[in-house]
């Protein structure tokens, strides 16, 4: 099933169209995450900060603040920090060819 965001994030990752897939992927997750954890449904309402950084070896690391209000009850706001990591593909390793005549 599809999550839906109320307030549409995706507009506010117009500024980064090269991540901005990538960066959609992460809000959904941030809703599917923050819905498993609160035991009444809630509907994201705002990305108050985001942190984004690359490592090679491990892929890329986001640290996220959103906010989110329930959706039986618009006058609770719920404010979470999010630490995702997503991981490169794997990776090959280079082997020395076999055969060694030429080299």
């Amino acid at each position: 099933s599809e999550l839906s965001l109320s307030s549409n994030p995706q507009r506010l990752l117009t500024v980064y169209k090269y991540h901005k897939r990538e960066l959609e992927d992460v809000l959904i997750e941030i809703v599917r995450l923050a819905n498993l954890e609160y035991p009444s449904p809630l509907v994201f309402r705002n990305l108050l900060n985001g942190y984004l950084r690359h490592n090679g070896m491990k892929g890329n690391e986001y640290i996220v603040d959103a906010e989110f209000t329930d959706a039986n009850n618009p006058y609770i706001i719920v404010q979470r920090r999010f630490s995702l990591l997503r991981p490169l593909y794997p990776s090959f390793i280079l082997q020395p060819s076999k055969n060694t005549v030429d080299e």
